[in-house]
């Protein structure tokens, strides 16, 4: 049965499209994003859920006469398996590289082609774009098994790109699988395999293999044995399969009833029968180079693999209570408990980095004479640490000269749900300053927020800056709490705008120095 869906930008200019219930979120997202005309979006549900993933818009609860929101995608920068190169997509679609040339650092041959890129994904030494037809460009290391030219002809409206170390796979809007690369790697599809790769809805990789979730719930993988290449010991309880996740060497399938299901190498994570009576009412996977993290129902985590890689939280469950999210990097795993808190667990080192970061200056409130001091934190590893306060540190007074009395104004933030909240801002607040207040009334968590003819803010600037007047209306997108990461490296966007990284390079470092560190809203 057709059903019909309403999607609007903030400033009202909307659409109506005719879709069919079996249709996947990511072909109705393309649909809107076509006849928008726009280059990047996020499509966001009535009740601020973003559309995504491999879910039916059956199972996405869409019905008839939905209204649904749009927002243009932020700006999203990927890296090759090595960090040697890095690849940076912004709002408009175009394309800015950088780092090692011969590795995907200069796309200057391609510079032409990288218009309203949709996604781009990275190997050891190359990058993969999907453009605005559904056409694919590469750049970078050209030895390969099978050559891009090769298979060229076959990438045809591409709606999802993956990539192992050596490998690429995109998936066609036919549900079709097209590979290319190392052979060792995944790159190569043969002619049986391509058989079984029919109505493909979502991909996923290790280093050296792919695993494909079929339209039934079923998985077939492919590319090497013992990275998770072959399923075949598992094929029976690969039913009804929604969402897989990897490590380097191995996958973890979750099932609709809960449940998980892995395969690949044991030290990585592809053996879960220690804790398979605990993998109940899963809900996600995180995962380092060579461990699993699993979000129940109830809001606590189950960890395997290699304790040295977050594979065993045992020592510090009592801190992970009613967790939002958790992400890893190369060995350490970071969750946002629901507290605010930050714990995490794994390679004792990272454990340290990210506790440093974490732990910035920030201005106390409701102080006669401001002074800035660090926010208590709770990082907590497989070495514990103690917990992190203002006692610990001397505060350093402001410039009382430059600290100024601003004029208050009255904005209201708005859900698409129709939920608001009215707020007295001081205009030299700032926009994610205000977002944080929006969030704390509303108890919800909230991405960004929208002018009313549907600019993004950013967060960074003053409201004074971003024009804003006594009754103007803004959106707020809505958002889980969540954490990413590249490589080992996690970076932490805080409530004003600044940016702090945890990494090997750039250990605690503001890179951008707007405001301070009050609350964490995410870490990517």
């Amino acid at each position: 049965m057709t059903i019909t869906v309403h999607a609007s930008l903030l400033s009202g200019h909307g659409i109506s499209l005719a879709a069919e219930p079996h249709w996947d979120v990511g072909s109705l997202c393309l649909k809107v994003q076509q006849e928008l005309g726009l280059s990047r979006i996020k499509v966001v549900t009535a009740r601020g859920t973003v559309l995504g993933g491999a879910a039916t818009l059956q199972e996405a609860g869409i019905e008839d006469g939905e209204a649904l929101g749009v927002v243009v995608k932020d700006i999203e920068i990927v890296g090759t398996y090595d960090g040697r190169a890095f690849a940076m997509i912004g709002r408009d679609g175009s394309v800015v590289t950088w780092g090692q040339d011969s590795l995907g650092g200069d796309s200057t041959e391609v510079q032409h082609q990288l218009r309203n890129v949709q996604q781009i994904k990275g190997t050891r030494g190359a990058f993969a774009a999907i453009l605005e037809d559904g056409s694919v460009c590469t750049w970078g290391e050209t030895r390969q098994d099978v050559t891009f030219e090769a298979v060229c002809p076959e990438l045809r409206d591409v709606r999802k790109l993956q990539a192992s170390f050596g490998a690429f796979a995109a998936v066609r809007g036919d549900g079709r699988v097209v590979a290319w690369g190392s052979h060792s790697h995944g790159g190569r599809i043969t002619g049986a395999l391509k058989t079984k790769l029919q109505f493909v809805r979502d991909i996923e990789a290790t280093g050296l293999a792919f695993a494909a979730l079929c339209a039934d719930g079923s998985v077939v993988a492919w590319g090497h044995q013992d990275s998770g290449g072959d399923c075949r010991a598992v094929a029976d309880r690969l039913q009804e399969v929604w969402k897989i996740r990897s490590t380097m060497h191995a996958f973890a399938a979750i099932r609709k009833d809960g449940t998980v299901v892995t395969w690949g190498r044991v030290d990585a994570g592809g053996d879960s029968s220690a804790v398979q009576t605990q993998l109940t009412g899963v809900r996600e996977i995180a995962s380092t180079g060579y461990a699993f993290a699993a979000i129940r129902d109830d809001g606590s985590v189950v960890t395997w693999g290699r304790s040295e890689h977050g594979g065993d939280s045992r020592k510090i469950q009592e801190h992970l209570v009613n967790v939002k999210h958790v992400q890893g990097s190369v060995s350490t795993f970071a969750a946002i408990v629901g507290d605010g808190s930050i714990v995490a667990w794994g390679d004792r080192l990272r454990c340290l980095e990210i506790r440093s970061a974490v732990c910035e200056f920030r201005v106390k409130k409701h102080s006669q004479d401001p002074v800035i001091f660090r926010q208590e934190c709770r990082i907590t590893g497989k070495y514990r640490n103690d917990p992190v306060t203002a006692d610990s540190f001397q505060p350093r007074r402001l410039d009382m000269n430059s600290y100024r009395s601003a004029m208050s104004i009255n904005v209201e933030v708005a859900l698409l749900s129709g939920r608001s909240v009215a707020l007295l801002a001081e205009l030299d607040w700032t926009i994610g300053r205000l977002l944080l207040a929006a969030q704390q009334q509303l108890r919800t968590g909230l991405d960004q927020l929208y002018a009313q003819d549907g600019e993004l803010l950013n967060q960074a600037r003053t409201l004074e800056e971003s024009g804003l007047q006594s009754g103007n209306i803004l959106q707020a997108s809505v958002r889980p709490k969540r954490l990413a990461s590249s490589s080992a490296d996690f970076v932490l966007l805080c409530e004003t705008g600044s940016v702090v990284a945890c990494s090997e390079v750039c250990l605690g470092k503001t890179l951008l120095p707007h405001g301070s560190l009050v609350d964490v809203l995410h870490i990517q």
